[in-house]
């Protein structure tokens, strides 16, 4: 799924392939569908997903009213986008090798483009960079096809070694420069106190041990080194209610479940900030760092 389009990039996009618009951000996903109405004129019509539920919204109801299209038609194919929109969730006793199954097409983030400036997704990426200071050593442990990686490397002269589970995603990070660990992130062949920086963006919601994950990151990281990372809220698109609802999610935390899985590790100076993204009414992740 190509993310992020303006509306003229929308105008020329094809029908049934999905996409998210830069003018609004936020969580919505939107497809063209082509319906004939009662004599046979074909009328594209945009329909919205908004956390899992697919509707038509207002202005295109309208639309769809006037060019005299059968509403039995839309409320059928609003009901097909939804049964395909049902995702079986991971179960937290998973084994590792069915996980791992489950990783094997996850999503390329480059390709989804959170990391163009004019993505509503930029801040994510913003958080991090900001926060790496050049000509360091930096661990990203889920870095799935190196999109921060290649970033820090390119404007940063970093040095970039990463971890991910998926096989073509790990090859694609390669390609970009990271030094790469194919494999699970809780544990990694890294050596002791080697990294200035480690980053975990959005990898505690998924992981199936968050505690051995931490117990690995602070052995790699170097007294003094810095911990970066970003979950998402407990009570946003993906919080403690849609648990379940999604495949990959097997936990949410809230602000106080987050700074006591760190201080577990005696790291300090823990600091948890909530960012909002353009287009969402509440935070939508924490962004949290400490030092070993």
């Amino acid at each position: 799924m190509e993310l992020y389009l303006t509306n003229q990039e929308i105008s020329m996009y094809p029908l049934e392939k999905k996409y998210k618009k830069t003018i609004y951000g936020g969580a919505k996903i939107f497809v063209k569908k082509k319906l004939s109405n009662r004599i046979g004129d074909q009328i594209v019509l945009e329909f919205t997903c908004c956390r899992g539920k697919w509707i038509l919204e207002k202005e295109e109801r309208l639309k769809a009213n006037k060019s005299n299209i059968d509403p039995k038609n839309i409320s059928n194919l609003i009901k097909t986008l939804n049964k395909t929109q049902v995702k079986k969730p991971i179960n937290q006793n998973i084994d590792t090798e069915e996980y791992k199954a489950i990783y094997d097409n996850y999503t390329d983030t480059e390709e989804l483009g959170y990391y163009k400036i004019n993505s509503p997704e930029y801040i994510r990426v913003k958080d991090i960079l900001s926060n790496i200071k050049d000509k360091s050593v930096v661990y990203d442990a889920g870095c799935n096809s190196g999109g921060i990686g290649k970033l820090l490397i390119k404007n940063k002269n970093c040095q970039v070694f990463g971890s991910e589970i998926c096989s073509k995603l790990a090859k694609k990070a390669e390609s970009k420069g990271l030094i790469i660990h194919n494999g699970f992130a809780e544990s990694n062949p890294f050596k002791d106190k080697s990294f200035d920086y480690v980053i975990l963006a959005f990898i505690l919601e998924h992981v199936i041990n968050p505690q051995k994950l931490m117990s690995e990151i602070v052995r790699v990281l170097k007294n003094g080194g810095i911990l970066i990372g970003q979950v998402p809220t407990e009570f946003g698109d993906w919080g403690k209610k849609t648990i379940g609802k999604h495949p990959e999610h097997l936990r949410a935390y809230n602000k106080d479940e987050l700074k006591n899985l760190l201080e577990q590790f005696d790291l300090k100076s823990v600091s948890i900030k909530k960012r909002k993204l353009v287009g969402r009414r509440i935070a939508d992740y924490y962004f949290f760092k400490a030092t070993k």
